[in-house]
C-alpha cells in the first residue's frame, strides 16, 4: 500500500497505509458461510452479552440480540448465568473489574443493571454468580469471593407490593456460606438450585472436593438458613473432582461430578445421609472431561457431559432415586453424526423439548441438539449461522432459561464469523458509515505509525477517541451489522547496529505487541466494545526498507537467512506481546509477495494479508505464495470508474490465481466508491 493521509506521513511507499478500523456488534442479518481454513477467523474479542431467543426451542426462527447494547456496553469476564419469572429474566454476571451485576429484562422493557458491588458493597467476584430463585420470587445471587462462597439475598421490603426499604441502606443479606467450615471455595461456578422451602449450593473446594450447604427458607423477610458445610468427596471417600459440580434442577438431593478418573460420581441424599455411586464404573461410560450439566424433565433426571474427543454423553434415569441398573447412557454426537463441543454445556428438558448447547470445537459457533417430544432422532442446529448475517460466536460456556414462553440462549459472545469478500481499505471517515450501508463486507485501517523510540509504534493522533480506526469501529457498532475488520499498524525495526539482530526485531515486535494491545482495549473505555477481526504488523516503519527487515538486493543466501531471522523473530515478539495482554486478539502480518516468500512467511504461524496493485498489467501471482496462511489480499491503485472496472478487480481477488478469503480495494486519497 501507499501511505498518503492526512496525518503526517514520512514518505511514499509501495503500499498505502490510512486510518482504518471496523468491529461489529450483535444483531440481526443474513448469515455467513463458515470460511474454510484452520487458521482463527474469529471475529471481534470482546465480550458483549448475546442472547438468542427460539419460540419452542424450534430448529428454525432464532434471534439474536445484543443484550450489552441495552445496559450501556458493559463487558463481562466468565459466563452469565439466568433465570426467569414472571417473563422477567435475570441475568447474573461479572464484570471485568470483578464487580457483581445483576441484569434484569422484561419481555417490553427496556433492560436495567445494578452493579451490586458498586451499590451495595457486594463481596467481588472470583468466579461467575449464579442466580436462584427462592419460595418466595427472589432472585438471590451464588458466587465464589476469594473462597468465600457468598449468597446474596435481596431484602423482601424491594419486592412486597411496591414499598420502599426503610432504615439500614443496605438491600441485600450478605451470608457467607461456607464460613468457618476450612472448606474454602475454588475459584468456579458453584451449583444451585431450590424445591419449595429447601435447597442445595455444590460447589468445588480448593482441595478439589466436592462440598455442598443445604438452604431453607423459612420466611420471605429474612435469608435462608444454612447447614454446615459438608465435604462429600471425604464424607462419602469419593475422588477428587475437575471442573465444578453439578445439581439437578429442582431437586436438590442429587449431586454430581466428573472426578480426577474421568467417572460421573452421584452423590444422592436419602434417609437423612449422602450416599456416593460411580455410575462410570457400572455402565461404561466413555471417560469424560470438565463440568456436567444436569435437566430434568418430570421426575427423569439427565446428565449431560463431554468426552475428550467432544462427543456429547447423555446419562439419563427415570428419577433421582433410580437404582444404578436403571440408568442409560448414549453418545448423541455418534447418534448423528453431529457435530463436536467443547466448554460447558447448558441442558433443558423442562418443556419435553431436551435441549443441549454449547460451542462447537471448530469455530465456536453455539450448536443446539433437540428431541422433539415423540422423536427419536435429534436435530442438530447452528444458531450462530441462523441469527442473521452477524454469525456470533461464542465462548466455551453458554447458559440459558426460558423466558415467556420462548428458550433463551445468552453467553458473552467472543465475537463473529468474519464475512469474506471484498471490501475497503483507507476511505474517507466521513464514508465509514455510507461503506457499511452500501455493503462492503470488510473495512480495512491503520491504527498507528511507526516510531523512533520504544514501544516503536504509535496511534496518530494519541488521543484514542480521535483515530480514524476507532472512529470506524465505532462507525461499525452502531450499524449493528458484520464487518470484518483489519486493523494494520506500522512497527519500526532497530536502529542501531548494535541492536540490529534477532533479539532487538524480537523486542520490537513484543513491545509493539503489547502497546497495540493496551491501546485496542482502551477502546472500551470510550463506549466501543469491539475488537478487530486480525491485528496486522506492517514493516513500514522506520528505517528504510521496511523497518530494515528487506535485505539488500542481490543478497547471498546466508544474508537472506539472517534476514529471515529477523522477520521470525519480530512476528514472534508480535503475536507474544499482543497475547501477553489480550490473549483474545488475533495478531497477522502484511507483506508483499516478494517477502512472503523470500523471508518465509509461510511458516510465520500468522495469518498473512498479501500486498498487491492493480496497473501495468497487474497483478501477477508469484510462485511461491500459496501458503495456507494467507488469508487475503490488499490492493492499491484500485479504480471504480467506470464501474465494470471496479468489478473486475473485485472478482480479481476472489478468483484464481488469487482466491482471497478476505481482501481489500484501496482507491486514490479521499476518494469512496461503492460497491
Amino acid at each position: 500500500m501507499r501511505r498518503t493521509s492526512s496525518l503526517s506521513v514520512r514518505r511514499e511507499a509501495r503500499r498505502h497505509r490510512y486510518w482504518r478500523l471496523a468491529a461489529p456488534v450483535l444483531i440481526l442479518s443474513s448469515l455467513v458461510p463458515s470460511t474454510p481454513t484452520a487458521l482463527p477467523t474469529n471475529s471481534k474479542s470482546s465480550n458483549p452479552l448475546i442472547t438468542y431467543a427460539s419460540p419452542q426451542a424450534s430448529t428454525s426462527g432464532w434471534v439474536t440480540s445484543n443484550l450489552t447494547s441495552l445496559v450501556s456496553g458493559i463487558n463481562v469476564v466468565g459466563s452469565p448465568h439466568v433465570v426467569s419469572t414472571n417473563g422477567v429474566a435475570y441475568v447474573a454476571a461479572r464484570l471485568s473489574n470483578g464487580d457483581v451485576a445483576l441484569i434484569q429484562k422484561g419481555p417490553a422493557s427496556a433492560a436495567t443493571l445494578t452493579d451490586l458491588s458498586a451499590s451495595i458493597g457486594a463481596p467481588p467476584a472470583s468466579a461467575d454468580p449464579v442466580p436462584v430463585l427462592d419460595p418466595f420470587g427472589r432472585v438471590s445471587l451464588v458466587y465464589d469471593s476469594r473462597g468465600r462462597l457468598i449468597l446474596l439475598t435481596p431484602r423482601w421490603s424491594l419486592f412486597s407490593r411496591g414499598s420502599r426499604l426503610a432504615g439500614p441502606p443496605s438491600t441485600y443479606f450478605v451470608t457467607t456460606l461456607n464460613k468457618g467450615s476450612g472448606l474454602p471455595a475454588y475459584p468456579g461456578i458453584p451449583a444451585v438450585t431450590s424445591q419449595g422451602t429447601s435447597g442445595v449450593v455444590a460447589y468445588r473446594s480448593t482441595s478439589s472436593h466436592a462440598v455442598v450447604v443445604q438452604l431453607h427458607w423459612n420466611t420471605p423477610q429474612s435469608p435462608a438458613l444454612t447447614s454446615r458445610a459438608l465435604d462429600l468427596t471425604r464424607a462419602t471417600r469419593g475422588q477428587a473432582i475437575v471442573g465444578s459440580p453439578v445439581v439437578t434442577p429442582g431437586q436438590p438431593n442429587l449431586v454430581a461430578v466428573t472426578d480426577s478418573g474421568h467417572h460421573v460420581e452421584l452423590f444422592l441424599h436419602q434417609s437423612g445421609h449422602w450416599q456416593n455411586t460411580d455410575i462410570s464404573a457400572l455402565l461404561g461410560v466413555p471417560g469424560l472431561t470438565g463440568s456436567l450439566s444436569a435437566m430434568t424433565q418430570g421426575t427423569a433426571v439427565h446428565l449431560v457431559g463431554l468426552t475428550s474427543t467432544g462427543h456429547v454423553i447423555l446419562l439419563s434415569a427415570p428419577s433421582a432415586f433410580s437404582q444404578p441398573t436403571a440408568w442409560s447412557v448414549d453418545d448423541v454426537t455418534a447418534q448423528v453424526n453431529g457435530p463436536t463441543l467443547e466448554g460447558g454445556l447448558y441442558s433443558d428438558d423442562s418443556t419435553n423439548t431436551a435441549i443441549i448447547a454449547g460451542a462447537g470445537t471448530d469455530q465456536h459457533d453455539l450448536w443446539v441438539y433437540a428431541l422433539a417430544p415423540g422423536a427419536t432422532t435429534w436435530s442438530v442446529t447452528d444458531v450462530s449461522r441462523q441469527s442473521g448475517n452477524v454469525s456470533p460466536l461464542v465462548h466455551s460456556d453458554v447458559s440459558g432459561g426460558w423466558v415467556d414462553g420462548n428458550l433463551v440462549l445468552i453467553d458473552a459472545g467472543r465475537g463473529f464469523a468474519a464475512r469474506g469478500g471484498v471490501g475497503v481499505y483507507a476511505i474517507p471517515n466521513a464514508s465509514f458509515s455510507q461503506a457499511i450501508s452500501d455493503g462492503w463486507p470488510i473495512l480495512g485501517e491503520t491504527g498507528g505509525l511507526g516510531t523512533l523510540s520504544a514501544p516503536w509504534v504509535q496511534s496518530q493522533p494519541p488521543g484514542t477517541s480521535q483515530t480514524p480506526d476507532f472512529l470506524l469501529g465505532r462507525a461499525i457498532a452502531q450499524s449493528q451489522r458484520n464487518e470484518t475488520w483489519l486493523s494494520f499498524w506500522t512497527v519500526s525495526g532497530p536502529l542501531t547496529p548494535a541492536t540490529t539482530n534477532a533479539a532487538g526485531y524480537y523486542a520490537h515486535g513484543y513491545a509493539a505487541g503489547q502497546y497495540v494491545a493496551h491501546q485496542i482495549d482502551q477502546y472500551a473505555a470510550q463506549g466501543l466494545a469491539l475488537k478487530p477481526n486480525w491485528v496486522i504488523l506492517d514493516p513500514e516503519g522506520y528505517p528504510d526498507a521496511h523497518s530494515g527487515l528487506d535485505a539488500p538486493g542481490g543478497s547471498s543466501t546466508s544474508v537472506i537467512s539472517t534476514y529471515q531471522s529477523y522477520w521470525a523473530a519480530i512476528l514472534s515478539g508480535w503475536a507474544k506481546g499482543i497475547s501477553s495482554v489480550d490473549p483474545h486478539l488475533t495478531p497477522a502480518v502484511y507483506a508483499s509477495q516478494s517477502e512472503y516468500r523470500t523471508y518465509g512467511l509461510a511458516t510465520s504461524g500468522l495469518p498473512a494479508f498479501i500486498a498487491v496493485a492493480f496497473g501495468g498489467g497487474g497483478p501477477v501471482r508469484l510462485s511461491g505464495t500459496y501458503g495456507a496462511n494467507v488469508l487475503g489480499f490488499i490492493a492499491f491503485n484500485a479504480t471504480c470508474v467506470p464501474q465494470s472496472t471496479l468489478r473486475a478487480e473485485e472478482k480479481t481477488l476472489v478468483s484464481p490465481p488469487w482466491s482471497g478469503l478476505y481482501n481489500t480495494l484501496q482507491f486514490n486519497s479521499g476518494v469512496y466508491c461503492a460497491p
